[in-house]
């Protein structure tokens, strides 16, 4: 459930509902619920994206969308930016990942001209 759904769901209420012993205003719930803030999205590169996409379509686990197993058949695009610097590996795996959970965003590509 995310905010917006969230909201509409308490505003759905009674003015009043009971909240353990006391009775809780609908508004201090929807003040409190308005200060939550939601996690910006991943921004990860066109390719990686349809990698995940293709993980998902065909029903494969995140830690195989991870993996870099010859029977994973993960794409030489993505296989190099993974291992474009070791230090980063564990940082994309988690970009990953995060993109696999809550969406991302796709990265914008910048033209020298």
């Amino acid at each position: 459930m995310n905010k917006t759904e969230l909201t509409k769901r308490i505003e759905g209420m009674g003015e009043y509902e009971p909240f353990v012993d006391e009775p809780i205003s609908k508004r201090a719930v929807l003040n409190a619920v308005s200060e939550l803030t939601e996690p910006s999205k991943v921004i990860i590169p066109k390719f990686v994206a349809e990698w995940v996409e293709f993980c998902k379509e065909y029903e494969k686990g995140l830690s195989e969308c991870l993996s870099n197993h010859p029977s994973y058949e993960m794409p030489d695009d993505v296989v190099e930016w993974f291992e474009t610097n070791e230090y980063e590996v564990h940082s994309k795996e988690e970009l990953v990942s995060r993109a696999w959970l809550e969406g991302y965003e796709l990265e914008v590509m910048k033209w020298n001209l």
